[in-house]
Protein backbone atom coordinates (compact mmCIF):
# COMPACT_ATOMS: atom_id res chain seq x y z
CA UNK A 1 0.00 0.00 0.00
CA UNK A 2 2.83 2.38 0.88
CA UNK A 3 4.43 1.74 -2.53
CA UNK A 4 1.14 2.49 -4.30
CA UNK A 5 0.68 5.73 -2.37
CA UNK A 6 4.23 6.75 -3.13
CA UNK A 7 3.66 5.98 -6.82
CA UNK A 8 0.54 8.12 -6.83
CA UNK A 9 2.45 10.93 -5.13
CA UNK A 10 5.03 10.70 -7.88
CA UNK A 11 2.43 11.01 -10.59
CA UNK A 12 0.65 13.89 -8.91
CA UNK A 13 3.54 15.83 -7.44
CA UNK A 14 4.67 18.94 -9.25
CA UNK A 15 8.35 18.41 -8.66
CA UNK A 16 8.23 14.94 -10.12
CA UNK A 17 6.99 16.36 -13.35
CA UNK A 18 10.00 18.48 -13.79
CA UNK A 19 11.85 15.22 -14.15
CA UNK A 20 13.14 14.79 -17.62
CA UNK A 21 13.17 18.28 -18.46
CA UNK A 22 13.51 19.64 -16.46
CA UNK A 23 16.19 18.80 -17.94
CA UNK A 24 25.84 20.99 -16.57
CA UNK A 25 27.51 19.59 -13.79
CA UNK A 26 26.75 22.56 -11.62
CA UNK A 27 28.71 21.14 -8.74
CA UNK A 28 25.91 20.35 -6.35
CA UNK A 29 27.23 20.84 -2.84
CA UNK A 30 27.20 17.62 -0.90
CA UNK A 31 26.43 15.46 -3.91
CA UNK A 32 28.25 12.16 -3.68
CA UNK A 33 26.91 10.65 -6.87
CA UNK A 34 29.34 9.72 -9.60
CA UNK A 35 30.05 12.02 -12.52
CA UNK A 36 30.17 10.36 -15.95
CA UNK A 37 33.51 9.93 -17.66
CA UNK A 38 32.55 12.24 -20.52
CA UNK A 39 31.63 15.13 -18.24
CA UNK A 40 31.96 18.48 -19.93
CA UNK A 41 32.73 17.03 -23.35
CA UNK A 42 30.59 17.14 -26.45
CA UNK A 43 30.50 13.36 -26.44
CA UNK A 44 27.28 11.78 -25.26
CA UNK A 45 26.99 12.41 -21.54
CA UNK A 46 26.33 8.82 -20.63
CA UNK A 47 26.36 5.57 -22.57
CA UNK A 48 23.15 4.94 -24.43
CA UNK A 49 22.65 8.44 -25.82
CA UNK A 50 23.70 9.30 -29.35
CA UNK A 51 25.61 12.46 -30.16
CA UNK A 52 23.27 15.44 -29.85
CA UNK A 53 23.48 16.35 -33.55
CA UNK A 54 22.45 12.81 -34.49
CA UNK A 55 19.52 12.57 -32.09
CA UNK A 56 15.85 12.72 -33.03
CA UNK A 57 15.40 15.11 -30.11
CA UNK A 58 17.80 17.60 -31.73
CA UNK A 59 16.09 17.22 -35.11
CA UNK A 60 12.73 18.08 -33.49
CA UNK A 61 14.30 20.92 -31.53
CA UNK A 62 15.85 22.34 -34.71
CA UNK A 63 12.46 22.92 -36.32
CA UNK A 64 10.80 24.45 -33.26
CA UNK A 65 10.77 28.15 -32.48
CA UNK A 66 13.76 28.69 -30.17
CA UNK A 67 12.69 29.38 -26.61
CA UNK A 68 13.38 28.24 -23.08
CA UNK A 69 10.30 26.03 -23.31
CA UNK A 70 11.62 24.37 -26.47
CA UNK A 71 14.84 23.59 -24.57
CA UNK A 72 12.82 21.86 -21.86
CA UNK A 73 10.89 19.91 -24.50
CA UNK A 74 14.21 18.91 -26.06
CA UNK A 75 15.33 17.42 -22.74
CA UNK A 76 12.18 15.32 -22.46
CA UNK A 77 12.60 14.11 -26.04
CA UNK A 78 16.30 13.43 -25.49
CA UNK A 79 15.78 11.01 -22.60
CA UNK A 80 12.42 9.50 -23.59
CA UNK A 81 12.82 5.82 -24.31
CA UNK A 82 16.51 5.95 -23.41
CA UNK A 83 16.59 3.19 -20.85
CA UNK A 84 17.23 5.71 -18.08
CA UNK A 85 15.16 5.44 -14.92
CA UNK A 86 14.17 8.25 -12.58
CA UNK A 87 14.51 7.50 -8.88
CA UNK A 88 11.93 9.52 -7.00
CA UNK A 89 11.52 8.96 -3.26
CA UNK A 90 13.20 5.57 -3.64
CA UNK A 91 10.99 4.31 -6.47
CA UNK A 92 12.18 3.87 -10.07
CA UNK A 93 10.17 5.17 -13.03
CA UNK A 94 11.01 4.62 -16.69
CA UNK A 95 11.95 7.61 -18.83
CA UNK A 96 8.74 7.38 -20.86
CA UNK A 97 6.56 7.80 -17.76
CA UNK A 98 8.75 10.59 -16.43
CA UNK A 99 8.61 12.45 -19.76
CA UNK A 100 4.81 12.15 -19.98
CA UNK A 101 4.34 13.46 -16.47
CA UNK A 102 6.90 16.23 -17.06
CA UNK A 103 4.95 17.50 -20.05
CA UNK A 104 1.77 17.68 -17.99
CA UNK A 105 3.52 19.55 -15.21
CA UNK A 106 5.12 22.05 -17.55
CA UNK A 107 1.85 22.66 -19.38
CA UNK A 108 0.26 23.55 -16.06
CA UNK A 109 3.08 25.38 -14.27
CA UNK A 110 5.71 26.76 -16.63
CA UNK A 111 5.96 30.57 -16.48
CA UNK A 112 8.58 31.45 -19.11
CA UNK A 113 11.56 30.99 -16.76
CA UNK A 114 15.00 30.21 -18.16
CA UNK A 115 15.25 26.43 -18.63
CA UNK A 116 18.23 26.14 -16.28
CA UNK A 117 16.32 27.94 -13.50
CA UNK A 118 13.31 25.69 -14.03
CA UNK A 119 15.53 22.64 -13.72
CA UNK A 120 17.25 23.88 -10.59
CA UNK A 121 13.88 24.51 -8.96
CA UNK A 122 11.87 21.53 -10.18
CA UNK A 123 14.29 18.68 -10.87
CA UNK A 124 16.27 18.50 -7.65
CA UNK A 125 14.23 17.41 -4.64
CA UNK A 126 11.03 15.42 -4.39
CA UNK A 127 7.93 16.83 -2.85
CA UNK A 128 6.95 16.28 -0.12
CA UNK A 129 9.79 13.84 0.71
CA UNK A 130 12.62 16.26 0.01
CA UNK A 131 14.86 13.51 -1.39
CA UNK A 132 17.28 14.26 -4.22
CA UNK A 133 15.76 13.10 -7.52
CA UNK A 134 18.20 10.83 -9.29
CA UNK A 135 18.70 9.08 -12.60
CA UNK A 136 19.80 5.51 -13.04
CA UNK A 137 21.57 4.97 -16.35
CA UNK A 138 21.25 1.75 -18.34
CA UNK A 139 24.64 0.66 -16.95
CA UNK A 140 23.42 1.20 -13.36
CA UNK A 141 25.25 4.47 -12.62
CA UNK A 142 23.27 6.74 -10.27
CA UNK A 143 23.43 10.49 -10.93
CA UNK A 144 21.54 13.54 -9.68
CA UNK A 145 18.85 14.33 -12.24
CA UNK A 146 19.35 18.08 -12.02
CA UNK A 147 23.03 17.79 -12.86
CA UNK A 148 22.41 15.51 -15.84
CA UNK A 149 19.77 17.85 -17.26
CA UNK A 150 21.78 21.01 -16.77
CA UNK A 151 24.81 19.37 -18.38
CA UNK A 152 22.68 18.31 -21.32
CA UNK A 153 21.43 21.90 -21.68
CA UNK A 154 25.01 23.14 -21.78
CA UNK A 155 25.89 20.52 -24.39
CA UNK A 156 22.88 21.64 -26.43
CA UNK A 157 24.10 25.25 -26.23
CA UNK A 158 27.55 24.23 -27.50
CA UNK A 159 26.06 22.27 -30.40
CA UNK A 160 23.81 25.21 -31.32
CA UNK A 161 26.86 27.50 -31.35
CA UNK A 162 28.82 25.04 -33.49
CA UNK A 163 25.93 24.70 -35.96
CA UNK A 164 25.46 28.48 -36.18
CA UNK A 165 29.19 28.98 -36.86
CA UNK A 166 29.03 26.46 -39.69
CA UNK A 167 26.14 28.31 -41.34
Amino acid sequence: MKKILSSLKFLLTASALGLFLIPVWAGVAGSDTAKPAGFGSQAPLIAGLSAIEDSQAFQRYSVRKKSELSRLLYLMDRFRGSGYKVIYDGLEYDSETAAQESRKFIAKNYKQEPAVDWIRENAYRSSPGGNVIQVKTPDGTILDLRDVLIDELESLRRVELKVSLQS
